[in-house]
C-alpha cells in the first residue's frame, strides 16, 4: 500500500539518485530501505548500565527522493554505537536496578515555545482562527530532552545518591539540555511482572516531535524462571517495534473534518526546530511535508520473515507511536490458514491466557504479546502477512502505484476519531517442515500475579475514592483548550490546560489505596477514549466496565493506554508503594504537548502497600515471593473468554448510574437494553420488583427505571444494532434522579478459578 522511510544505520548524508523522482532508490544509497528485506531485530543489550546518546540521523524517502535529518538514540555502551530508529532494545529482569546515562549530543539553538509564540502567531494565526490555533505556542524546546520508561512500575519521586552520584527517577519534571548529561536509575523490583514495554523522551512541549521523530526503543522485563509454562518459555519470540514516519502537512488550521494534527515536519516547524528540512533539491531548507504516512517494523519497510507452518511463534508488538492507531490481522495471499491467541496487553498477562482473537488493536503506546500459528494447504510454501486493517494483500505493486492510493487510505475508522495506519507490516513466508506433526493448541494457563496486580473487579471501593476524568479539546468546547479535568463524588471539580509543569495537581490520592475512575469526555456520546488514548504513568489500571463485544477488550484486562469506540470506561487502580506525581495524559502526544496532561499527587508513607491485596487475590505475591503458574480449568477459561450476550439485570441504588451499579458485576453491557415495554416488565419481575410499565418520560431519558410508587418508566425507542453500539455506553452512564433506581444490564463476569490450587 505505502512505502516507508527510515535508514536506521545511515550516519552520513545520502545523495538522492535520479531514479528517486520515479519512486525508486538504488540500494547502495539507502541500503535499509527496500521493502521485503530479511526481518531482523534491533541491537540488544542485557547490561544493567547503559549509556544512551541523543543524536541525529539522516532519513530518506523511496517515494519522493527527499532527504532530511531527525533525532535518534545511539547506544554508546554497546558494540554498535551508531544511531538507529528504533534505539537499542534493553532487556532487564526483576530485582534489577537499571542505570541509564543519557547524553544529549544535540546542539543549540534551542528556542522555547514562548520565544516563538509571536513569530508563529504572525505566520499561522488570524483573528477568525485565533481560538483554534492557540496551541501553537505550546511546541518548543525541541532539543531539550529527558527519559521515560513507558510501562515500568517504578518510583516517580525517589532520587538516589550512590557514591556521590545523583540519579534521577522516572519523572517528566527533569530537563537535559543540549550538551548536558543526566543519570537515571530505574528500580525493577523483585516482584515486577515480566512484560513488553518501551522508552522515549517526555519533555513537555517536545514529546511528540522527539518520540514521534525517532527517539524510542523497546524495554523488555524478562519473565522470571518458573513464572510461565514451559510452552511459553520455549516458544520462538520476535520483537516487533512499529514506528511511524508522518510527513503530512498541518491540516487543523484549515478546519479539516478528520482533525489531523499534521506530521513531524510541521511540528518541528511550529516548535522552531532545525531538523526535518529538505537537504537538497528545489525545496532545500524547507520542512518536509507530503501526504505520506509510513509504518516501519524495526526500522524496515515491510520486512520479510520466514517461518514454519504448524508452529507457534510469539510476537512482542510495540506501537511506538505518538499518534494514530493500528487494527491488524494475519492474512494470506493463498493457501494459508492462521490462528491468533492473545497472551498479554501493555506488558501484563491476561488473567487466563491465551484468548483467541481475530484482530490486534494498538493505540499509540500500546503493546500486545500475541501467539500466531499458520497452516499451509499447499505442498511447499504459502505467502501471507501481518496487515494493518483490511488492506489488499498483493505484493507485486510498485511504489508509485501504492503511492497513488495514499489519499484514499487516510481516513478515520468507525467509532474511533483518529487516523488508522493502513499497510502491510510484515510479509510472512511459511514453509512446510520435512518431518514432524503440527504443534497442538496452547493449553490455557494463569500466572501467579504480584500483589500490585491483584484482581480488583470484586473489590468494594469507598465512595470517597470514586472520581471521574474528562479529556477536553477545542472540538468539545472552543473555549476549553486541551486539558484533563477531575470531579469526584463530593462534586469537587479541578483541571486546567497544562501550559507548564508548575500546574497544581489534579487531585491528591493516598498511597496504598484502591480508586475507581470513570474516564470519558465532557460529552459522553463522543470524544473521551474514542478520541484520546488514556495513559497513566507508574501504575496500570484494570478495566471494570466497558461496552464491548470484541474479545480483544474484556472486563478484567489491564492497560496503561486505552483507546476504544465506546468513548468511556470505568477502571480501578491500586496506588501501590510509590508517592509522588502520577502523570495522566492523552497518548496522542501532540495533544499532550498542547496541554492535555495533568497528574495525581500521591501522599502518604513511601513503600505502603494495599492491605486488601491478598484477600482480593489469595495467590498474589509480594517482593521476595515466588512467581508461578497453573493450568486453568475449562470453566475459568470460558468465563474469562466471553462477553455475555444476555445481560444479568440488577436494580441499582437510587440516583446511581449503571456504570457504578455494574462495577461489581463485570461491567455494564451496553447492548442489553430492552426494546419493548413487555421486555421491561420481564426485567422488573426478574429482579423481584414487579411494576406497572408506563411510557411516561422523566429525567432518566430512554432508560428503564423504577419508581417507589411501583411504576416503571421507559421511553420506547427502537435501535438498530449499529445505533445501539454507539448509544450503549451513553445509556450506561445516565444518572437518574435521587429518588429513582435504574434497572442495569450487567455482564456478571465471574472471577477466574483454576483446577490446581498450587503453583509450580
Amino acid at each position: 500500500m505505502r512505502a516507508g522511510v527510515v535508514g536506521v544505520a545511515l550516519v552520513a548524508l545520502c545523495v538522492a539518485p535520479a531514479a528517486a523522482a520515479k519512486g525508486t532508490l538504488d540500494p547502495k544509497d539507502c541500503p535499509l530501505l527496500p521493502e521485503h528485506q530479511k526481518f531482523k531485530e534491533p541491537q540488544v543489550t542485557t547490561s544493567d548500565n547503559v549509556t544512551l546518546g541523543v543524536e541525529t540521523l539522516t532519513l530518506c524517502s523511496p517515494v519522493s527522493g527527499r532527504f532530511w535529518v531527525t533525532r535518534a538514540y545511539s547506544c554508546l555502551s554497546c558494540k554498535d554505537k551508531s544511531p538507529s530508529v528504533p534505539g537499542v532494545t534493553m532487556v532487564t529482569k526483576p530485582g534489577t536496578d537499571l542505570f541509564i546515562t543519557l547524553k544529549n549530543k544535540l546542539r543549540h539553538p534551542d528556542p522555547d515555545q514562548y520565544e516563538n509564540q509571536e513569530s508563529w502567531a504572525q505566520t499561522y494565526q488570524s483573528p477568525a482562527k485565533k481560538h483554534q490555533n492557540d496551541h501553537i505556542k505550546n511546541l518548543g524546546d525541541l532539543n531539550t530532552t529527558n527519559l521515560h520508561t513507558h510501562g515500568l512500575h517504578t518510583s516517580p519521586r525517589v532520587r538516589k545518591k550512590i557514591k556521590g552520584v545523583k540519579y534521577l527517577p522516572d519523572t517528566i519534571f527533569t530537563e537535559v539540555h543540549p550538551g548536558k548529561t543526566a543519570k537515571y536509575m530505574f528500580n525493577v523490583r523483585s516482584d515486577h511482572q515480566g512484560g513488553t514495554h518501551w522508552y522515549h523522551p517526555h519533555r513537555h512541549h517536545a514529546t511528540s516531535a522527539q518520540a514521534g521523530g525517532g527517539l524510542h526503543g523497546a524495554l523488555i522485563v524478562d519473565e522470571p524462571q518458573g513464572g510461565v509454562p514451559p510452552q511459553m518459555r520455549g516458544m520462538p519470540t520476535f520483537l516487533v517495534v512499529i514506528s511511524l514516519v508522518d510527513l503530512r502537512p498541518f491540516r487543523l488550521l484549515d478546519s479539516a473534518p478528520d482533525n489531523s494534527l499534521g506530521g513531524i515536519g510541521t511540528l518541528e516547524e511550529q516548535g522552531g526546530g532545525h531538523l526535518w528540512k529538505n537537504l537538497k533539491g528545489p525545496e532545500k531548507g524547507r520542512y518536509v511535508k507530503e501526504n505520506n504516512v509510513f509504518a516501519l517494523v524495526n526500522g524496515m519497510f515491510r520486512p520479510q520473515l520466514e517461518l514454519t507452518t504448524g508452529h507457534w511463534y510469539r510476537f512482542r508488538m510495540i506501537f511506538a507511536s505518538v499518534e494514530m492507531f493500528i487494527e491488524s490481522r494475519v492474512d494470506s495471499k493463498s493457501g494459508l490458514q492462521c490462528e491468533m491467541q492473545l497472551l498479554a496487553k501493555d506488558g501484563i498477562w491476561l488473567h487466563v491466557a491465551p484468548r483467541k482473537i481475530d484482530r490486534i488493536y494498538l493505540a499509540s503506546g500500546n503493546r500486545a504479546d500475541v501467539a500466531i500459528k499458520c497452516e499451509c494447504t499447499r505442498s511447499t510454501r504459502c505467502d501471507g502477512g501481518l496487515y494493518a486493517l483490511d488492506t489488499d494483500p498483493t505484493f507485486d505493486q510498485d511504489l508509485s502505484a501504492r503511492q497513488r492510493e495514499i489519499d484514499a487510505t487516510i481516513h478515520p475508522s468507525e467509532g474511533i476519531n483518529t487516523d488508522p495506519v493502513i499497510q502491510e507490516l510484515i510479509k510472512f513466508i511459511f514453509t512446510r517442515p520435512r518431518t514432524g506433526e503440527p504443534q497442538g493448541p496452547i493449553k490455557a494457563f494463569t500466572v501467579r500475579r504480584p500483589c500490585y496486580l491483584a484482581d480488583l473487579r470484586n473489590v468494594d471501593v469507598p465512595m470517597k475514592n470514586w472520581g471521574r476524568l474528562d479529556f477536553w479539546s477545542p472540538m468539545d468546547d472552543p473555549g476549553a483548550g486541551w486539558k484533563v479535568t477531575w470531579s469526584d463524588w463530593y462534586h469537587r471539580f479541578r483541571g486546567q490546560q497544562m501550559y507548564n509543569l508548575s500546574n497544581p495537581a489534579l487531585f491528591e490520592l493516598e498511597v496504598g489505596e484502591v480508586y475507581q475512575l470513570l474516564v470519558r469526555g465532557p460529552v459522553a456520546k463522543k470524544g473521551g477514549i474514542a478520541q484520546h488514548p488514556f495513559h497513566l504513568h507508574t501504575i496500570p489500571y484494570q478495566i471494570t466496565s466497558l461496552t464491548t463485544q470484541d474479545p480483544y477488550y474484556m472486563v478484567g484486562d489491564w492497560h496503561d493506554v486505552l483507546l476504544h469506540p465506546a468513548g468511556q470506561a470505568e477502571v480501578k487502580i491500586q496506588t501501590d508503594s510509590y508517592t509522588g506525581r502520577y502523570i495522566i495524559h492523552c497518548h496522542i502526544l501532540t495533544h499532550e504537548d498542547y496541554g492535555m496532561m495533568s497528574y495525581f499527587d500521591l501522599k502518604g508513607k513511601e513503600g505502603k502497600t494495599w492491605e486488601g491485596a491478598e484477600q482480593a487475590d489469595p495467590m498474589c505475591y509480594r517482593e521476595g515471593g515466588k512467581p508461578g503458574w497453573s493450568y486453568a480449568s475449562e470453566t475459568s477459561t470460558q468465563a474469562a473468554g466471553r462477553v455475555p450476550s444476555e445481560p444479568h439485570w440488577v436494580k441499582g441504588p437510587p440516583g446511581v448510574d449503571c456504570i457504578r451499579t455494574c462495577s461489581r458485576f463485570g461491567g455494564c453491557n451496553g447492548l442489553g437494553w430492552p426494546e419493548s415495554l413487555q421486555e421491561l416488565q420481564k426485567i422488573a419481575l426478574a429482579t423481584g420488583n414487579p411494576c406497572a410499565p408506563t411510557t411516561r418520560h422523566q429525567a432518566a431519558a430512554e432508560n428503564p427505571t423504577y419508581l417507589f410508587d411501583g411504576t416503571c418508566n421507559y421511553k420506547f425507542k427502537p435501535y438498530f444494532q449499529s445505533q445501539r453500539v454507539k448509544a450503549g455506553t451513553y445509556r450506561c452512564g445516565k444518572t437518574p434522579p435521587p429518588n429513582v433506581a435504574r434497572f442495569c444490564p450487567c455482564n456478571k463476569a465471574p472471577r477466574a478459578s483454576t483446577t490446581e490450587t498450587h503453583f509450580v
